[in-house]
């Protein structure tokens, strides 16, 4: 089996302060795990077309890369799977790269959660939300139950297995799907006359100790969203 060609980690760091400086400034840049890839000359040839390249600058492409999601077909009736990239392509990226992106002051600390089965939120046999909270049930920056505006909108996090720590899925919050926010929104849904009784707690944006994902099931056997539906 061919092994998997690492990421290296430049010495330069690039800030998110500087990322969106050359950004506004006309370079093609993007962000790959914690690469800053500079695709200027290679949106141009890449294989899966510029279209898709032009579209992610000044994004993180993670999700793409690995093949989490599609950017394109996904209007179809079946939903499209997304192209997890080759060895080769880790070996153009490391090409690419010209520093290593720090987000320390923007970004979310990193640390070991469980999942808590008993918070979890079904909503169909398509939508399901669950929650992870901290190991030491402290806050930790940037875990919120609420995300205000539009800075978190789309940005994703990183969860691994630790049985398993290669592995690696990108989740995007949502806040209409945590168990409690949706439950008050179905509530007033239901009630609409009773609008002006929103719980406007629930739209606390302090840091805190747990956070809420959501997962599509597409039904692909030995897919992870599989499991997480037909092994209740």
């Amino acid at each position: 089996m061919l092994q998997e060609e690492p990421f290296k980690l430049p010495d330069r760091v690039i800030d998110v302060a500087e990322f969106e400086r050359r950004l506004h400034n006309g370079e093609k840049l993007m962000i790959l795990d914690d690469l800053v890839l500079d695709v200027s000359e290679f949106y141009i040839v890449h294989p899966g077309g510029k279209f898709v390249i032009e579209h992610c600058v000044g994004t993180d492409i993670a999700k793409f890369f690995y093949g989490g999601y599609s950017l394109e077909d996904n209007m179809l009736p079946t939903p499209a799977f997304g192209f997890r990239h080759s060895n080769y392509a880790r070996v153009i990226a490391n090409d690419l790269a010209i520093g290593r992106f720090d987000c320390s002051i923007d970004g979310s600390a990193v640390s070991l959660c469980r999942l808590r089965d008993d918070l979890d939120n079904k909503v169909n046999n398509l939508t399901r939300s669950f929650v992870l909270e901290t190991l030491d049930r402290l806050p930790r920056k940037n875990y919120k139950t609420y995300y205000p505006g539009m800075k978190h909108l789309t940005r994703h996090f990183w969860i691994r297995n630790m049985n398993n720590p290669k592995v690696i899925r990108h989740y995007t919050t949502c806040n209409a799907m945590a168990p409690r926010f949706y439950n008050e929104l179905i509530r007033l849904l239901n009630d609409p006359s009773k609008v002006n009784t929103f719980d406007r707690s629930i739209l606390n944006s302090d840091d805190n100790n747990r956070m809420t994902f959501t997962i599509k099931n597409y039904k692909k056997e030995g897919g992870l969203s599989f499991r997480f539906f037909e092994t209740d």
